[in-house]
């Protein structure tokens, strides 16, 4: 799991590294609105951490401009859980 103050550094890393043009895609675990889906994720947020090194807390699409990255697609592909976050580096054709 990455720490917030390293979201943008590494962000903007992803974005050095695509080919011109090329899209990022990234998923992302989000907490989920219900009361007891919000119990269960809890529960999971430990295997989820040793598993994937991921964690309900991240907050990625808030640093996506700040990188320079430009959104192009946020949807949930996991009920209201995981996350399919596409983005394009802005200085790329």
């Amino acid at each position: 799991m990455l720490p917030d103050e390293l979201q943008v550094a590494a962000l903007r890393g992803l974005g050095r590294v695509v080919k011109p043009g090329g899209v990022i895609r990234m998923l992302e675990y989000v907490h989920p609105h219900g009361a007891v889906r919000r119990a269960i994720a809890k529960l999971w947020e430990p295997w989820i951490a040793w598993a994937y090194r991921a964690g309900f807390d991240r907050r990625t699409e808030a640093y996506i401009t700040t990188a320079g990255l430009q959104l192009l697609e946020s949807k949930f592909v996991i009920d209201d859980l995981v996350k399919l976050i596409s983005v394009r580096a802005q200085n790329t054709e």
